[in-house]
């Protein structure tokens, strides 16, 4: 198995083995603690069901410590990732994609034919870093290109559809570049306040544009 396979597994899997762990060895232990109470041993029972409550107290804890974090994604290269934003932009009906350099698209002419095809039948914005041939391409494909002021140097990579559209809106974020490049996955439900950051960033660029 890949390095890149193994850490997509941890990265995923770890938080929930814990908490399988934690409340695996609480219940475990509050049994030995009853069997104990049964048999007389109640300073030994005692023990063993106070640590089992500990464990299953900070079970429920990360479990749903867990089960609040965004769903992430591992792409280890180029095709990858373009594979993942044309899926995840093909669930949308609005889509606001602040992408800088837009190295997707000038890379790939699939990613990009996608996207014009998606600009007409959906509301598509993009923010990029110049007004270039590809800005034009894809306002001539009925897509919004917002070019960020020049003292912008290092803008936030991520995609919002959805917008306005409540119980739908889906944030994808940029957390590091290639070779891992990991993209978590924010929801609505889960996350309201990085959904309303993510507005008011690309309201205050439009505002500047």
């Amino acid at each position: 198995m890949k390095v890149a396979s193994l850490r997509r597994l941890w990265h995923l899997y770890i938080d929930w083995a814990v908490v399988a762990l934690a409340a695996a060895m609480g219940v475990a232990l509050f049994l030995a603690g009853v069997v104990l109470a049964v048999s007389g041993s109640w300073i030994t029972a005692v023990g063993l069901m106070g640590t089992a409550a500990s464990l299953l107290t900070t079970g429920i804890a990360l479990f749903f410590s867990t089960a609040n974090q965004p769903r992430t994604t591992l792409c280890t290269s180029q095709p990858q990732i373009n594979q993942f934003l044309c899926g995840f932009i093909a669930n949308g009906s609005r889509a606001h994609i602040a992408s800088f350099y837009l190295s997707w698209l000038r890379a790939d002419n699939d990613a990009k034919e996608f996207l014009k095809s998606h600009g007409k039948t959906a509301s598509v914005s993009v923010f990029a870093k110049a007004d270039d041939a590809l800005a034009a391409e894809l306002r001539d494909a009925g897509i919004t290109v917002y070019v960020y002021p020049k003292a912008v140097k290092d803008p936030p990579h991520f995609t919002l559809i959805n917008l306005g559209i409540k119980g739908s809106e889906r944030l994808a974020v940029v957390r590091r570049g290639l070779p891992e490049h990991w993209i978590d996955v924010y929801t609505s439900e889960k996350h309201p306040q990085i959904l309303a950051l993510a507005q008011a960033y690309i309201e205050r660029v439009i505002a500047k544009t």
